[in-house]
């Protein structure tokens, strides 16, 4: 586990005389942002069971995580089966249950408010995202003594750069389909 004062050091850089319990707020705040944007933290959930006429299940995040969205629900057959969510931790299954199925889930996750980390491979992935997310938060702040602007909105550009940047690597991760399109012509 990567802990979020680990960033710390790189953070006062940018920002000097900024106290640390503001520091760790705004990572854990950048954290949920960019994995809520991304997709990019992904897990299995641990198999469900359906009962017969019960078409909503509660979800059980990883520690130190929340349900973003369900990415993908697979039944005991191997085909996806419809489902929707209106709030992330309930799965809402789109038919039915007429008897005992197994359903495989995958979700996207991201940190809680009080996540002291997150997972090395995902930290490994986002830092640099998170360090400009988080620095261009600190800056832009008014009234501080660490804030600059100037230098808040182009960390924020580099934010959104990383952002876009790790969607496209959640989306070729997590895919199996070609990232080509067919080039059609105009009549």
């Amino acid at each position: 586990m990567s802990r979020f004062e680990e960033l710390i050091p790189d953070l006062l850089l940018q920002a000097r005389g900024c106290p640390r319990s503001v520091l760790i707020r705004e990572i854990r705040r950048c954290a949920i942002d960019l994995f809520e944007r991304t997709g990019l933290w992904r897990e299995s959930h641990d198999p469900i069971y359906t009962t017969a006429g019960v078409t909503e299940y509660e979800l059980d995040p990883p520690k130190d995580g929340k349900v973003a969205s369900v990415v993908s629900v697979v039944g005991g057959s191997g085909k996806e089966i419809e489902w929707s969510q209106r709030v992330p931790q309930i799965l809402e299954l789109g038919i039915m249950p007429q008897r005992r199925e197994k359903l495989s889930l995958e979700m996207a996750v991201k940190p809680t408010r009080r996540a002291s980390g997150i997972p090395d491979s995902q930290m490994e992935m986002v830092e640099r995202g998170l360090l400009a997310g988080t620095v261009a938060r600190l800056l832009l702040m008014s009234g501080q003594s660490w804030s600059n602007p100037s230098l808040g909105m182009e960390e924020q550009h580099r934010y959104q750069n990383e952002i876009r940047r790790l969607r496209v690597r959640a989306v070729r991760e997590h895919s199996n389909q070609p990232l080509t399109v067919q080039i059609r012509g105009f009549i």
